[in-house]
């Protein structure tokens, strides 16, 4: 089967696209805050780690969940107002010819934005953290940038 016109990427390659794009935003933001130090504080480390992750976990989970809704509400609003458009007139029916559409468009939106929230706070935090250790923003995020597996 051939693949129409443009650029055809696997679910792979998208997935790495996305993580490079957001490490170069939080890159971008990071480079932005300048002076900015965020002291380390250092807790034995197996409380500190559970207790982290049970705070991103939360927070992760709220969004993801949010972002899960979203995506119901809007294959809902796709396949059954069409449907239903038929016994509506007037802008009830141009609703709910286009309702897909436009949930399509906020679920993009809430995805951008929530993508960009993240990126700003883990860029602000890597430019305090970076302050913190007298290095470029880059440095530290160099090493956070996901490597190709040779498989």
């Amino acid at each position: 089967m051939a693949a129409g016109p443009g650029v055809v990427l696997d679910a792979g390659s998208r997935l790495r696209a996305g993580r490079h794009l957001l490490l170069c935003a939080v890159w971008i933001v990071a480079s932005l805050f300048t002076g900015y130090q965020q002291i380390l504080d250092l807790e034995p480390p197996l409380r500190s780690v559970t207790q982290r992750c049970a705070q991103h976990l939360r927070r992760n989970m709220l969004v993801l969940a949010l972002h899960a809704m979203a995506c119901v509400a809007g294959f809902i609003a796709g396949s059954s107002l069409p449907l239903q458009a038929k016994h509506h007139h007037g802008v009830s029916r141009w609703v709910h010819e286009h309702g897909g559409r436009i949930a399509i468009g906020f679920v993009i939106a809430a995805t951008t934005f929530s993508l960009s929230a993240q990126a700003y706070v883990l860029g602000h935090t890597l430019a305090g953290v970076s302050g913190f250790l007298r290095v470029r923003p880059a440095c530290c995020c160099w090493a956070y940038f996901p490597m190709r597996s040779s498989s």
